[in-house]
């Protein structure tokens, strides 16, 4: 007979039924009251009403969409399911990997020793990947898929949103999403189709592969409202043959507002970068990639921070990633004395490192840079210039229905850039195609060179040159392109932009109420109104002062964190470095320790054999080495519990110094 239905329980004189989920004493009789509980009529039908459930009938939708199934209303077998569900689920939650769930239900059942379920579970990474991928991954799909079709089935439109990226195993991978109204949520959702693979991903592949996705769910083409995509050419074409589609088949074409612009603005000011006689790209990129190399470098360059009062950590620029260089260069001017103590000065004087660098291109590219009083200029340009654009990116990067922003933003984009280099009554409050036909090359409408905004920083940088007029030409040189660039770049002229402008909540009260009225005309002039007009000023500065103290705020909240990471940083490495000199010193004492057991054993030896030979010398001799042995022995064990002690104190010490810096913080 199998006993697979009993496991043992937690008092070792009685067994647990999984079944019945009962404990059942065996202290008597053994397994003769495992069979008596086998055979009765109660443990029969329990047996019976489990092998009716392996269908698993609680997992099927009902009308009211899914059931949250309580752990106590479940049999073992559905119990054993629901948490191997769950944790496939945190293992996607948590991108795990598949191969970390290779021994977890090892650890389980070590774990909870007792319980049925964690004893009954079978989870390894071949599974979690198969009840994500043709389980849980299709089941959920399926929920984004109907939801969007009751959406479509209530008048609603869709956007259709797709991105292209390089896979590791350099395969083009295509994710396709919609964004839509739920009508079940009352909110907007944006949920994931399917990815397409392709090896060159051509206009008319992408195109067909996407018509292809929609036909397969049953999501009408003429239901896209819009496209939502990056701005490659790729991407253009492949909007030009949906929309082609959508007029053959129901004669209209999607709404247009152009593709991202995010992506246009960051490589403008790369582009335009390359207008100015530095490479601060590069010189930023050489400063990250000398010190990280280095430990021994970051710490000789952390005691020359602490002689010029600076201490800052660098950032990493990446290219590809939208303005990083202006956080990164204002770092670098933070430590810039610094930078020129260690280089020109500190490492020329270290002999055996300097005859490695003397080669070193990177090294030899620093130098030269720090010697040249035009760097520290161009690099506050840099931070003078980068805020204009972060603001733009950062406030399309925002979670939220701001599309009414985008033109006026835009133009408020290229306006700020032109008015610091082309005069005020060129530029005044123009926009749209007007802003767009401002010539930009120009000169009779230049401000003066030294009138140029190129940022107060900057102008005390420029005051330690002999000859300005080459740097400021230079800068004017690149505020020339990067209006040029934007003017390209900007869809300023795109109708539905500028007419979604209207879609502002302030105008959309202020049309309703004129309509209300019957007019502009009738709008009835009251002390209230006048009063809301002249308060309007007010409110708005105290709107912008409040925005200003968000932002302010937000960055001492980074500041405070990034503070916080570096003590504990530093007070941990402190602490490592002591702990770790104990512990080397523990090795030592235990090594003396071997040796005077292995000179007391030698004693104890040699002390037996003058014993059997009747040789008082050697009696002697085998005495004094047993005596120094003993007293080595116990002097050494003395001193290595001391230094245990102060190793496991010294991690107790730290561990209490990270919990106040982060009760402080």
């Amino acid at each position: 007979m199998e006993y697979d239905w009993c496991m043992p329980d937690k008092n070792e004189f009685k067994a647990y039924c999984m079944i019945g989920r009962c404990s059942i004493s065996i202290s008597n009789g053994g397994i003769s009251q495992l069979l008596q509980h086998a055979n009765s009529g109660k443990h029969a039908v329990k047996v019976k009403q489990h092998k009716g459930q392996k269908t698993l009938s609680f997992l099927k939708n009902s009308k009211e969409g899914n059931i949250s199934l309580a752990a106590s209303a479940l049999s073992v077998d559905q119990a054993v399911l629901r948490a191997e569900a769950i944790w496939a689920l945190k293992v996607a939650v948590s991108n795990f990997s598949f191969g970390s769930c290779k021994d977890i239900v090892e650890i389980f059942k070590k774990m909870f020793e007792k319980h049925p379920v964690a004893q009954n579970m079978q989870l390894g990474d071949r599974k979690v990947s198969y009840v994500l991928g043709y389980g849980l991954g299709p089941l959920f799909k399926q929920e984004v898929i109907s939801d969007v079709k009751d959406s479509i089935a209530s008048g609603y439109y869709l956007t259709l949103c797709f991105d292209e990226a390089t896979t590791a195993q350099t395969k083009k991978q295509l994710d396709i999403l919609v964004r839509y109204w739920s009508p079940k949520d009352g909110r907007i959702n944006a949920g994931y189709i399917t990815s397409l693979f392709f090896g060159h991903a051509v206009a008319e592949d992408v195109s067909k592969g996407i018509i292809k996705v929609l036909e397969d769910e049953g999501i009408p083409l003429n239901k896209i409202l819009m496209l939502s995509m990056d701005g490659p050419n790729v991407n253009l074409s492949v909007a030009r043959k949906l929309n082609s589609e959508l007029t053959k088949s129901s004669n209209s074409e999607m709404v247009d507002i152009g593709t991202c612009t995010l992506h246009k603005v960051h490589n403008c000011f790369r582009k335009a970068l390359d207008d100015l006689p530095m490479n601060v790209d590069e010189f930023a990129t050489d400063l990250f990639a000398f010190f990280k190399a280095s430990a021994a470098r970051r710490e000789d360059l952390r005691e020359l921070e602490k002689l010029v009062e600076c201490e800052e950590k660098f950032l990493r620029h990446v290219d590809s990633r939208w303005l990083t260089l202006g956080p990164v260069v204002d770092r670098i001017i933070s430590i810039y004395p610094a930078l020129q103590e260690y280089f020109l000065k500190f490492l020329p004087k270290e002999k055996t490192s300097w005859r490695n660098l003397q080669n070193n291109a990177r090294y030899k590219r620093i130098s030269s840079a720090l010697k040249d009083p035009q760097t520290l200029v161009y690099l506050n340009f840099i931070v003078a210039i980068s805020p204009d654009l972060q603001m733009y990116l950062a406030l399309f990067q925002t979670e939220g229905p701001i599309i009414h922003l985008m033109y006026s933003k835009m133009n408020l984009l290229l306006r700020s850039i032109m008015l610091r280099f082309i005069k005020e009554e060129t530029v005044g409050s123009l926009k749209g195609s007007k802003l767009l036909d401002v010539d930009t090359k120009n000169f009779d409408t230049f401000l003066p060179l030294k009138r140029i905004n190129v940022g107060e920083a900057t102008k005390r940088a420029l005051s330690q040159l002999n000859d300005v007029k080459e740097a400021r030409m230079a800068m004017r040189s690149f505020l020339m392109k990067l209006c040029n660039l934007l003017k390209d770049a900007l869809p300023l002229t795109n109708p539905v932009l500028k007419y979604l402008e209207k879609l502002h909540p302030a105008m959309r009260h202020v049309k309703d109420a004129v309509k209300r009225y019957g007019g502009v005309c009738a709008v009835p002039i009251s002390g209230k109104l006048l009063n809301s007009v002249a308060k309007s000023h007010s409110v708005y500065a105290a709107a912008l002062d409040a925005e200003k103290k968000l932002e302010e705020e937000s960055k001492k909240r980074a500041h405070d964190d990034e503070k916080f990471e570096n003590e504990a940083k530093k007070l941990k490495t402190e602490t490592e470095e002591i702990i770790k000199a104990t512990n080397k010193k523990i090795k030592n004492i235990q090594d003396d320790i071997t040796a005077a057991q292995s000179c007391l054993n030698e004693g104890n030896e040699r002390l037996q054999s003058a014993i059997k030979k009747k040789s008082f010398h050697d009696m002697k001799i085998a005495s004094a080495m047993i005596d120094a042995a003993s007293k080595q022995l116990k002097q050494n064990s003395e001193l290595l519990n001391a230094e245990q002690v102060k190793s496991t104190k010294l991690q107790l010490n730290l561990n209490a110094k990270l919990f106040n810096l982060s009760s402080k913080k």
